[in-house]
């Protein structure tokens, strides 16, 4: 058995963390850390800080743990993820720096809507759903099971954006052992995590499907399938007992999704979703079943990979059912515009072999793509490109490096105006 650590002092309110992050209040605490606003001291800006607290810390193992998923973590680039900043350590116990993120968690963003409006409008409660898909999506591609997925753990930003968070009980899939204790929240826990069975990776994975299966439907209805009470009752009712169909709280919920998230929270593992993606495309077929239309396509196109991939980050998390297609240059644009006639078209000013004036110009020029919105990026635009873009009709000129959530609104405006 390994050495216990001597106990570490927990931090107060007015310490300064290795010089950098002074801290100002206590937002809340988890299973493993406490969370308080911090202000950054070297980039004037408010950042999370999540402290191990002292009663694990003091074991070097837990310890080892947090900090290995927090380099898990911060390897995931995501809209719909908490973003790392630093890992630190303080008077001997590990530190998290995070982004701090204003707006409330989805559990007081649910109990604030359904006390006013009933249930969440269908088209935040999808969009918000295949969000947090998209997250769990991530985070198990980047070897992490999350194994607390809870609207209590999920952050609600403006747009609204949901934003997996509390990453306190998470568990790489190459760590070994499972433990003999239920890890989990009762309302939300997978049958088979209260069996407590062993779990491969993909049975792991499974466990937060469901737990995210059950986010959902909590989502889409306003309610649980299993009402809080007593833990072993609510337990009892996981093992034993099947879901109504979320519709039996709101009858204007189309019947499609019930099949999906029925299927998402099945009691039998075998005959849940295998994968985060399979939950993601149903999700995103049902929508566009109640919608009966073709999925929303935008065309982006950048020649660095990496904007890229941020901009059909940006996208996907502001519209729910949406196809992105990527160009690397203005011809190969002009193909897929023409191919597609795309509902939107971002696209970097200074694009190889043709740039976005001449994309521009050439989409105007031709009668079916005359109408395709566009969007452009540009690092260095002058007054004149930004006076001939307006009048080949470009909806905006986006300075780069990108604000993700100023793109995510324009997005939204630009496609519900088609």
């Amino acid at each position: 058995m390994p050495e216990l650590k001597e106990r570490p002092i927990p931090p107060r309110i007015g310490d300064v963390l290795e010089e950098k992050y002074r801290l100002t209040r206590e937002l809340g605490r988890g299973a493993m850390g406490a969370v308080y606003l911090a202000d950054d001291l070297s980039l004037e800006r408010q950042v999370a800080v999540k402290v191990l607290l002292p009663e694990h810390a003091v074991h070097p193992g837990q310890a080892a743990l947090f900090r290995r998923e927090a380099r898990l973590l911060a390897a995931v680039q995501h809209e719909n993820v908490v973003r790392v900043h630093a890992l630190g350590e303080h008077r001997g116990a590990p530190f998290l720096v995070m982004e701090y993120i204003t707006g409330p968690t989805l559990a007081n963003y649910l109990v604030r809507t359904v006390r006013t409006q009933d249930a969440v409008p269908l088209d935040i409660a999808t969009s918000l759903s295949l969000q947090l898909c998209r997250a769990v999506q991530i985070v198990h591609a980047a070897g992490i099971i999350h194994r607390d997925i809870k609207p209590a753990n999920v952050m609600v930003a403006q747009g609204p954006r949901a934003i997996l968070m509390d990453f306190g009980l998470a568990k790489s899939t190459d760590s070994r052992g499972s433990g003999t204790h239920i890890i989990g929240t009762p309302d939300y826990l997978a049958p088979e995590l209260i069996r407590q069975r062993p779990r491969t990776p993909d049975e792991a994975r499974r466990c937060d499907v469901y737990s995210l299966g059950m986010t959902i439907y909590e989502l889409m209805a306003g309610k649980l399938p299993f009402p809080s009470g007593e833990v072993a009752d609510v337990l009892r009712k996981h093992l034993d007992e099947d879901p109504v169909p979320p519709s039996t709280f709101r009858p204007d919920l189309p019947h499609v999704f019930d099949q999906v998230i029925l299927k998402a929270v099945a009691r039998d593992p075998l005959q849940r979703y295998q994968t985060c993606d399979e939950l993601l495309a149903a999700l995103m077929a049902a929508h566009r079943r109640t919608l009966r239309r073709e999925p929303t396509r935008v065309l982006v196109a950048d020649e660095n990979p990496e904007v890229v991939r941020q901009l059909r980050q940006c996208v996907e998390a502001a519209v729910p059912d949406v196809e992105v297609v990527t160009a690397s240059d203005g011809e190969q644009v002009l193909q897929e515009a023409q191919r597609l006639l795309p509902s939107l078209l971002i696209m970097d000013l200074s694009l190889p072999k043709l740039n976005g004036v001449e994309v521009c110009a050439t989409l105007r020029g031709a009668e079916h793509t005359s109408e395709i919105p566009v969007v452009v990026m540009s690092a260095r635009s002058s007054r004149g490109d930004r006076t001939l873009l307006r009048q080949l009709g470009v909806r905006a000129v986006v300075p780069k490096p990108m604000e993700p959530d100023g793109l995510s609104s324009i997005v939204r405006a630009v496609i519900r105006e088609e």
